[in-house]
């Protein structure tokens, strides 16, 4: 895909710029640490020379002295070495200014695993379970650039589990954590999705839930188009793996929250990286997604970004891509596939198939087969989903299933619908209001209740025009 952004600019943070120019001007007790003997007298000596200096003075003593590798190694050992939280942000700005002005630098804190095996990943990674906000993204920043810079031997070297175990915890705590600020929980995303580019790392930090702080995003900063960007960005990188390709949507519903973000989407790098995590999930994935992509009726939304004017040639192809491939599993989709679809994706939304009393006649037995499979799923969402039109449509096809379908109202019995049907017919919500007067579903309840006066309410069918399709 074009134009994916960099390692370097996604650890780019204007968050941590801010604090750490806040924390350069801290004054820090080094001749304590020297009494206290948890510091030598050589390290107080060098330490001091740069301590609460400009960037640029410090830069200039690095390059007229030669001692950048000594200052590395300082840097690591004083991190290894305390514990109170000032200091250790005081010597990780030193450190991140070291290396951000020089990314060759990196390879000096590498370099220094042959004296001493634990750096630099021991002294990071202590940084990193600091109880502290600002400690814990700077030493995140400075392990994502050790791990995905360019030309490094870490980049393919694989992470042992005592580094990468509190990596990826770490990280997916930050980024689901309510209580930081939202700079800070906008570093950790870019430094979760610098991470992802990583492939060994992608399972791991599945595993560690790391995909639902992020649709949490999605489904809170749908004005805001950069974190939008990097989100959907992470979750393309993820899709890269097929087993996760294969278990995301089922797990996140990612693609009906993609779905929504490509249709209200006013830059073309959002739209674009959207539509790449689709063409991913369809390439890996087709058995487990495409399901989902027929039950949104997702066609005329990328035909219609097709018959747009794009920057983007990648773009370009892959909504060719998906056209194609959508086009072609619609043209062989019978009215019970398209239904079947939505079951599958627990997706259900007034599509025409459900009003369908033809459709009811002929295929709603298929519900009963296979252990009444079909059933079960429509039971399932009945009594689980928390969304007002999945809830309407389930109510209003188990009413169709006990109309038409010859022992329905046994199996649904059996099943133990009974309760939430009659739960549905009181419910507050305006669909389901709406849906209290359908004949499918008044038939349902009656079989359910002793009172025949309850058929006296009127029957016609919801409008259309009053129920909002999700």
């Amino acid at each position: 895909m074009a134009s994916a952004p960099s390692s370097a600019s996604l650890v780019q943070s204007a968050y941590l710029d801010e604090q750490s120019a806040k924390t350069r001007g801290k004054a820090i007790p080094w001749e304590g640490y020297q009494r206290a003997n948890l510091l030598t007298p050589e390290e107080v000596s060098l330490i001091k020379r740069v301590d609460r200096q400009p960037r640029a003075k410090v830069e200039q003593l690095y390059a007229s002295t030669g001692e950048v590798e000594q200052y590395a190694r300082l840097y690591l050992t004083l991190l290894s070495k305390l514990v109170k939280v000032d200091t250790l942000q005081s010597v990780l700005v030193l450190l991140d200014d070291l290396v951000d002005d020089n990314p060759e630098r990196l390879k000096l804190l590498l370099e220094w695993s042959r004296v001493e095996p634990s750096y630099p990943w021991g002294p990071l990674i202590k940084a990193l379970e600091t109880p502290d906000e600002f400690t814990q993204l700077k030493s995140l920043r400075l392990l994502t650039l050790l791990l995905t810079t360019d030309g490094l031997p870490s980049l393919s070297d694989p992470l042992p589990p005592h580094i990468q175990q509190p990596l990826v915890r770490y990280t997916t705590d930050l980024l689901s954590s309510h209580s930081i600020s939202p700079g800070a929980k906008d570093t950790a995303l870019s430094l979760l999705a610098a991470l992802l580019s990583r492939a060994g790392l992608r399972r791991p930090f599945y595993d560690a839930g790391a995909p639902a702080p992020l649709v949490a995003l999605l489904k809170e900063e749908k004005q805001n188009p950069q974190t939008l960007y990097t989100v959907a960005y992470a979750l393309w990188l993820f899709t890269f793996d097929r087993e996760i390709a294969r278990d995301v949507d089922g797990k996140y519903h990612v693609i009906p929250l993609l779905t929504e973000v490509v249709k209200s989407a006013v830059k073309e790098k959002v739209v674009r990286v959207s539509i790449a995590t689709f063409r991913n999930l369809v390439q890996l994935a087709a058995h487990s997604t495409l399901s989902t992509f027929l039950a949104l009726n997702l066609l005329p939304t990328l035909t219609a970004l097709q018959s747009r004017k794009w920057g983007d040639d990648d773009l370009v192809e892959d909504l060719s891509f998906l056209v194609d491939q959508l086009k072609e599993r619609f043209a062989s989709a019978s009215n019970w596939d398209a239904y079947k679809s939505e079951l599958d994706s627990g997706l259900l939304h007034w599509s025409p198939v459900h009003r369908d009393e033809g459709f009811w006649k002929e295929e709603g037995g298929k519900l009963a087969e296979r252990d009444a499979e079909g059933l079960k799923k429509l039971v399932h969402l009945l009594k689980t989903s928390n969304d007002p039109t999945v809830l309407a449509v389930a109510a209003h096809d188990v009413g169709q299933f006990v109309k038409h379908v010859e022992r329905g109202k046994q199996l649904v019995t059996d099943l133990s619908a009974k309760t939430r049907v009659m739960e549905l017919m009181q419910h507050e919500s305006p669909e389901l209001a709406e849906l209290r007067n359908s004949p499918a579903l008044l038939i349902a309840g009656s079989l359910f209740v002793a009172q025949p006066s309850f058929l006296a309410l009127p029957f016609h069918y919801a409008s259309p025009s009053l129920v909002l399709d999700r």
